[in-house]
């Protein structure tokens, strides 16, 4: 069991004997998943594993009627969304089913479903024999699939993040094929050849175009799990995304420059004011320990309209209660978080009203449904409403481990009888898009490892994420996030995972670096983010700069930095609406 379930188990029997209001508790469960911590990573984008005689398996594949092609759309649906493919399945193991068996036991053989029989899958047994061969370890087949495409067809850039493809060779072997088709793998185009057997490196971005003017391209695809991956015990939280590191490094030195100049990319687009607050981590009771600025993202020019130097808080800790967090706004009003307050300022930036709760402790961020105002309670693992009409605290959700379930309790914010402070899972972002009605938000932890959606009484699991997240929010049916600890922001949607680097300085030109990281915050730590328009995003990062990325083309167009004082870290971000 890995650090945190240990520690998830001891929070829940530490809120096993607390004395809850029975009135105010509900506790609603959802199973936390965990993910492969081995994969089939190798340096090359593919490699040659030799030769193997395909002849009357050709000859019986082009002769297989279309509704045996066709006979597969459910099953390739379930496993490749709606990519412009037809498959013949002759073994599957489902993907769910297996990461349901690799906690428990190994995979055996008859776990893996024989989907297609007949003499087409009698001519694949000896071809299937001799892949196993050709590696170095034995293992179980746990897929086999016949995969074709007919001219014009396009698979688009993605990586493979299955943990049951993770954890297994993918091999390919053309049946048909021509020197046209593109087949694209970490950046680099690969020429593959008939009758050769070939491990493709899938942690790697690929992508396939099959032009017009050629034929149809079919290849046999083949994963093997290895005996020595095939065991309970392989499981972890934090292998998908440990793997994403390795993917951006390998194809950010692979691929070309981009055609585009940033210049090229900006004609015509009238840049925005951001709104920006930071914490001074390691700032001591003397010092200004954060901020609010205005920042003109055209001219690169940018003013501190809030210095936050007040002296009666926590100075204990490297950010601890210092700063200004989370932003939002209500109609004309703008409303700012500190560690336990929301603040209430006007244009000027003169503070004009203040809401404190007992539940409110190392606030983050928040966000207005327009009624309401969601804040996270990071101290509680909670999250917080607070109804603006009656300007009050009204309702709070509490998450924790009940047995390896994420839970919540419900709570009245307003009661002296409520949950003790916690911060197992690091609750830090709060989301909310146009369909969420006033009892659904979108929350996510730096410890948590996913999206969640609450929606009423229910925990909803959305998207995977790596540990260290922050910002956290839905974008064009996919997910925008700073990947913290990786140093990048990141879009991923299904197969389309894109990642851009954050501004690192060099180091001789950052201050107050004597303290040493451990003390204040490190540079190119990525924290704010807000959604600008059509694919361009601005986020936050430390010493405080606020850059602008561009997802399509996956670069970083402009940077203004507000202070080399490394300790000076963006928190909160939002466009300037007024």
């Amino acid at each position: 069991m890995s650090q945190l379930y240990a520690n998830l188990k001891i929070f829940h029997q530490v809120l096993s004997g607390l004395n809850f209001s029975r009135k105010a508790l509900y506790t609603y469960t959802l199973s936390i998943e965990r993910t492969l911590v081995v994969t089939m990573w190798f340096p090359e984008n593919i490699r040659k594993l030799g030769s193997v005689e395909i002849a009357a398996f050709k000859s019986a594949v082009l002769a297989v009627p279309e509704s045996v092609w066709r006979a597969g759309d459910a099953t390739k649906a379930k496993l490749a969304g709606n990519r412009p493919t037809q498959s013949i399945f002759f073994k599957n193991l489902d993907p769910d089913n297996y990461q349901q068996l690799i906690t428990e036991r190994a995979v055996l053989e008859g776990d893996v479903d024989v989907v297609h029989s007949g003499e087409i899958s009698a001519l694949l047994q000896p071809i299937l024999n001799k892949v196993i061969n050709k590696l170095a370890q034995p293992g179980i087949v746990v897929r086999a699939q016949l995969a074709r495409m007919q001219p014009g067809a396009k698979i688009s850039p993605h990586y493979d993040s299955s943990p049951i493809l993770l954890a297994s060779h993918r091999l390919h072997i053309p049946i048909l094929t021509h020197n046209k088709l593109r087949f694209t793998v970490g950046g680099q185009r690969v020429l593959l050849q008939e009758g050769e057997l070939y491990e493709l490196n899938n942690q790697l971005e690929h992508s396939v175009h099959n032009p017009n003017s050629a034929s149809t391209r079919i290849h046999l695809i083949i994963d093997i799990l290895p005996d020595d991956l095939n065991r309970a015990g392989m499981i972890d939280d934090r292998l998908e995304f440990t793997v994403r590191a390795r993917q951006m490094s390998h194809l950010r030195a692979a691929s070309p420059s981009r055609a585009k100049s940033e210049a090229a990319i900006l004609e015509g687009i009238t840049l925005p004011t951001v709104l920006a607050t930071s914490v001074v981590r390691g700032s001591h009771k003397s010092e200004s320990h954060g901020g609010v600025y205005r920042v003109d993202m055209a001219s690169g020019h940018s003013t501190q309209v809030v210095d936050w130097n007040n002296c009666d808080i926590d100075f204990s800790g490297r950010g601890w209660d210092r700063g200004l967090r989370g932003i939002c706004y209500v109609g004309s009003r703008i409303l700012i978080a500190s560690t336990d307050h929301i603040y209430e300022f006007d244009h000027q930036f003169k503070i004009v009203n203040a809401f404190n709760n007992a539940y409110l402790r190392h606030a983050h961020e928040m966000v207005c449904t327009g009624k309401f105002i969601f804040i996270t309670s990071t101290g509680f693992d909670s999250i917080i409403r607070f109804d603006i009409k009656r300007q009050a605290f009204d309702k709070g959700w509490q998450f924790f481990s009940d047995n390896g379930q994420l839970a919540l309790n419900i709570f009245d914010p307003l009661s002296m009888v409520g949950p003790v402070e916690s911060n197992l899972f690091h609750i830090n972002n709060i989301a909310v898009d146009a369909a969420c009605s006033k009892d659904e938000f979108y929350m996510s932890g730096r410890k948590l490892g996913f999206l969640v959606k609450i929606s009423g009484n229910q925990i909803v699991a959305l998207d995977r994420l790596p540990p260290g997240t922050h910002n956290v929010m839905p974008l064009n049916k996919g997910i925008l996030y700073n990947d913290s600890e990786r140093d990048q922001v990141v879009y991923s949607h299904d197969y389309d995972y894109r990642a851009i680097d954050v501004p690192v300085y060099d180091e001789s030109l950052l201050s107050k670096t004597e303290l040493g990281d451990k003390a204040v915050a490190r540079q190119a730590f990525g924290r704010g983010l807000c959604h600008f328009q059509a694919g361009l995003v601005i986020g936050g990062s430390s010493p405080s700069t606020l850059s602008l990325y561009d997802l399509k083309t996956r670069q970083k167009l402009k940077s203004v930095n507000i202070s080399m004082d490394i300790r000076n870290a963006i928190h909160g971000l939002e466009l300037w609406p007024f």
